[in-house]
């Protein structure tokens, strides 16, 4: 091996610095990959509040019942932001009242209709006033019998009704972004 060893290196390097050399660059190798594994890659996720409701193309619609009340009927929607537009204007306890602030209602830990289990969510909903909010909290507290106001869950979306009809799409607190984009969407400044 010394003779092979001798063509391959010049005489002043000794077998002894060599090895040497070869363990300080494997270790450097290692250390360099071991860093490479350590970091980690930043991958960050927009999540896209809009989403296709379930149902098909536009059954959205506004009715005008005969009292001449400007009561907004929910029937299905394209995507959130129509969702807002179209529910969010008007306040749902005095119907034709423009919504003025937008606040987060608790629905207790009961049966919502269209989810199996119980529910216990803080949702957003605009109203006019203290006074309508009031109402609707007031509400859901009763039993699920004797509620003027509820909420049911259908086609991807939390509905607040009324006796039975729909109302406002609420939204959960929980949402990322949705408070913001209540805002921006619902003329509630």
């Amino acid at each position: 091996m010394n003779k092979y060893f001798s063509k391959i290196y010049p005489k002043y390097l000794n077998k002894e610095i060599v090895l040497l050399l070869l363990f300080i660059s494997i270790i450097v190798i290692i250390q360099i990959i071991s860093q490479y594994r350590e970091s980690k890659i930043n991958i960050k996720i927009k999540k896209n509040n809009i989403r296709s409701s379930y149902g098909g193309d536009n059954n959205t619609m506004l009715e005008k019942p005969a009292d001449n009340i400007q009561e907004l009927i929910v029937e299905g929607f394209e995507n959130d932001i129509v969702a807002i537009e179209q529910t969010h204007r008007l306040c749902p306890v005095m119907e034709g009242n423009v919504t003025h602030q937008i606040d987060s209602i608790q629905y207790p830990n009961n049966n919502m209709k269209g989810l199996p289990g119980s529910v216990e969510k803080c949702f957003y909903v605009s109203t006019c006033c203290n006074h309508c909010l009031s109402q609707i909290q007031e509400s859901l507290r009763k039993s699920p019998d004797n509620r003027v106001y509820d909420i049911i869950y259908k086609d991807n979306y939390y509905i607040l009704t009324k006796n039975g009809e729909e109302k406002q799409v609420v939204f959960p607190c929980d949402k990322d972004g949705i408070l913001e984009l209540i805002k921006e969407h619902s003329g509630i400044r």
